[in-house]
């Protein structure tokens, strides 16, 4: 059985997670944004259910898994890598999984998202252009031209990856540490 689901302290945990993460994708696919207000829920009840689980040392946990994750992913924004709702959405992931596991939360949402995106560009500039020079879709057969042909950034919608990723890096690392105290 994975770390995180050792013990029934960490279903609240998950409990307050899997919502979060399900929000995030549905905003982020519908609207191209992850609103503040969904942050904030995610980071209050984070920190909410890490003090109730484990007094002052839980929400010092949470606190520090925010700000660890805050960190680490605030230069990809200032990059312009990442957009500003998806460090949002991760530092709220870091206050519920505390810091014991944003590491392994973060390194699952690396690879998520680069696999995310190898698929977004196999899909934009090659995929959907030979899938039209078969006669499999029901665009014409003229050449692809500027954006068709994928000379523009892609957008992904990360909170896919994040939700993925951090998924994976609870339930698929080897020897996790327990996700509470």
């Amino acid at each position: 059985m994975p770390a995180v689901l050792s013990s029934l302290t960490s279903l609240p945990v998950i409990g307050v997670l899997i919502p979060i993460l399900i929000a995030g994708c549905f905003f982020d696919l519908r609207e191209h944004r992850i609103p503040n207000r969904l942050v904030l829920a995610g980071l209050g009840a984070g920190l909410a259910v890490n003090a109730w689980i484990g007094g002052l040392a839980g929400l010092l946990y949470a606190l520090a898994g925010a700000l660890l994750l805050l960190g680490l992913t605030f230069p990809l924004f200032a990059l312009g890598w990442f957009g500003a709702g998806d460090v949002k959405l991760l530092t709220a992931v870091g206050a519920i999984v505390t810091w014991k596991l944003a590491l392994a939360v973060l390194g699952g949402v690396v690879l998520a998202g680069g696999l995310l995106g190898v698929f977004a560009l196999i899909w934009r500039a090659g995929l959907r252009a030979s899938w039209q020079r078969l006669g499999l879709s029901p665009a014409t057969r003229q050449p692809l031209t500027g954006s068709e042909a994928g000379s523009g950034p892609v957008q992904l919608p990360y909170a896919v990856a994040i939700a993925v990723g951090t998924l994976a890096g609870l339930f698929l690392a080897p020897s996790l540490p327990a996700l509470i105290l």
